[in-house]
């Protein structure tokens, strides 16, 4: 598990053959690049799925957006993000809900 300072942290579960990235915490511009470097590092294992849980992230930014619309647009289709409230809503104001595999 990465925890910084301010309380955001990713850890990854290995489940057979699925990975479980759990995000908590703010995910800006400050913790986007961690996230960024944790996700294309799972998804270039040999998975046949990546679950990607944003249920405990408690912000997000523009940045983080980013990295989410990025590493879907890169994926195989292995990828699925289960995001918060606050994920939804700011994907519902980008108009980006339909370019990332939510679950």
């Amino acid at each position: 598990m990465t925890t910084l300072d301010d309380g955001f942290a990713i850890s990854s579960q290995r489940m057979g053959t699925i990975m479980r990235i759990t995000v908590s915490g703010e995910l800006d511009i400050a913790t986007a690049p961690q996230l960024r470097e944790h996700t294309s590092r799972q998804l270039a294992e040999p998975t046949e799925l990546v679950v990607l849980d944003l249920t405990d992230v408690s912000f997000i930014d523009t940045s983080g957006l980013y990295v989410l619309v990025d590493a879907a647009a890169q994926d195989d289709g292995r990828l699925r993000v289960v995001p918060s409230p606050v994920c939804l809503r700011l994907f519902d104001l980008a108009g980006v809900r339909d370019r990332l595999p939510l679950m």
